[in-house]
């Protein structure tokens, strides 16, 4: 994924920064956008393929929480019924050992996702 052109809406500058302090980001990723002033176009956080599973388990358990029925064919991971917040990367750190690389996308940067990488997206700017 590469990220062309990004839209900056000063509007939600505050926001964008709350989101990129809440992500687990870097302070070298941080400083690009607080201190270099590049404009951040999204926040990823890509997981391991081998937690596919784990992640599996922590969506399905979630929704069950939520007074949510399984399908009998349902995926968690690609139904994208949830986004993993800081309180449920948290959880998923603490009940399950998984830990995902989070990573600031700005202008110009290209972001490879490794083939079965459960990953979630998140734009920051138009």
């Amino acid at each position: 994924n590469v990220m062309v052109f990004v839209a900056k809406e000063e509007e939600l500058q505050q926001d964008v920064m709350r989101l990129i302090e809440d992500s687990d980001c870097d302070e070298f990723s941080k400083r690009r956008v607080t201190e270099d002033g590049e404009t951040p176009g999204a926040l990823w956080h890509i997981y391991d393929a081998q937690d596919a599973d784990k992640m599996r388990d922590l969506l399905n358990k979630v929704a069950l929480e939520l007074g949510m029925e399984l399908e009998p064919y349902h995926d968690p991971i690609h139904d994208q019924q949830f986004y993993l917040d800081k309180t449920l990367r948290q959880r998923l750190a603490d009940e399950y050992g998984v830990h995902g690389y989070p990573i600031l996308q700005c202008e110009g940067d290209a972001v490879f996702i490794p083939a079965g990488a459960p990953h979630q997206v998140q734009n920051l700017n138009g």
